[in-house]
């Protein structure tokens, strides 16, 4: 009988301890909730690789833009609609869009493998082909000047780095741009370098690059980056000293001009980056896009991402 008592009061020890451990694990290591993967419309739609994001919160307005379409939500990215492009755009491939930058400002400009540069004046439902100058039509990143809207630069595959004085209206070539040719971000960084110039950094698949505007040589930025593709890189309306870079290996911060970076990925664990853009609203908010369109945020400077919701 004491045998018995003994053996059924191990056993319920047992069994607590086994409850006790449980709800410890489930209290320390709570699961992860699954990510809803975005709808894209129709459902017909190739959606292709993702390249480019715009986002406007006082409008609700979103745009992403892939190898084979230009998608719109407003609903925080869960539904994507296709924008209908009409016959005037060459392509359908908008590897980068860059918005004029001034606040609420419905002009956008947009690049991609057979695009020319594409303007739009009324937050990316039309949009106009600009080409008088370019010598080709393959065109991957663009960048409109930190110190002057009406300034745009543009890197056409295998021509080099070409310059715009007038919003757009025609084109002139400068050089042949960093030494790693294949360039696939433009960023306009206003801190001043003297004589009233700033830098332009150019995001490369092995290695970070800036020059001044007085075009007189590209030097490298820093060597963190050199195994790195870069993806995209967004720079801060408020504070220039602030670029944020998407690359093959995460998200990076700099906080002192490009000179020194951090990782900054809390939130973003296993998540593949692919753009990154400022709220053209509020320079508070950075976004980032993954390879399936499902949109992130950060209001803290990189520190903590979450998904937009």
């Amino acid at each position: 009988m004491k045998r018995r008592v003994r053996r059924n009061l191990t056993m319920a020890i047992a069994i607590v301890g086994i409850f006790s451990a449980i709800i410890m694990i489930l209290y320390y290591f709570p699961s992860q909730p699954q990510i809803a993967i975005p709808r894209f419309e129709p459902e017909s739609q190739i959606i292709g690789h993702i390249h480019s994001l715009y986002v406007d919160r006082t409008t609700n307005l979103m745009l992403l833009g892939t190898h084979e379409a230009l998608f719109r939500s407003t609903d925080k990215g869960n539904i994507w609609t296709t924008v209908k492009l009409g016959n005037e755009v060459p392509s359908r491939d908008f590897m980068a869009i860059a918005p004029a930058a001034v606040k609420n400002s419905k002009v956008l400009y947009a690049v991609g493998h057979g695009m020319f540069v594409v303007k739009s004046i009324d937050g990316g439902s039309a949009w106009g082909v600009i080409k008088q100058g370019l010598t080709s039509s393959d065109v991957h990143a663009i960048a409109i000047a930190g110190n002057d809207p009406n300034i745009l630069y543009i890197w056409v595959v295998d021509h080099g780095l070409f310059r715009n004085k007038n919003a757009g209206a025609s084109w002139e070539r400068i050089n042949d741009g960093p030494p790693n040719s294949n360039v696939l971000a433009l960023a306009s960084v206003n801190i001043p370098i003297g004589m009233g110039g700033i830098y332009l950094y150019a995001g490369t698949s092995g290695g970070l690059y800036r020059s001044a505007d007085c075009f007189c040589g590209w030097n490298k930025v820093s060597n963190l980056f050199d195994e790195k593709t870069i993806f995209s890189l967004a720079v801060n309306p408020s504070n220039p000293n602030i670029i944020f870079a998407s690359t093959s290996d995460g998200f990076y911060r700099s906080d002192d001009g490009g000179s020194q970076w951090k990782n900054v990925r809390k939130g973003l664990e296993g998540v593949t980056g692919l753009a990154l853009t400022f709220d053209i609203a509020d320079s508070n908010y950075i976004y980032a896009v993954d390879n399936v369109g499902v949109v992130y945020y950060s209001n803290s400077l990189g520190e903590l991402w979450a998904r937009f919701r």
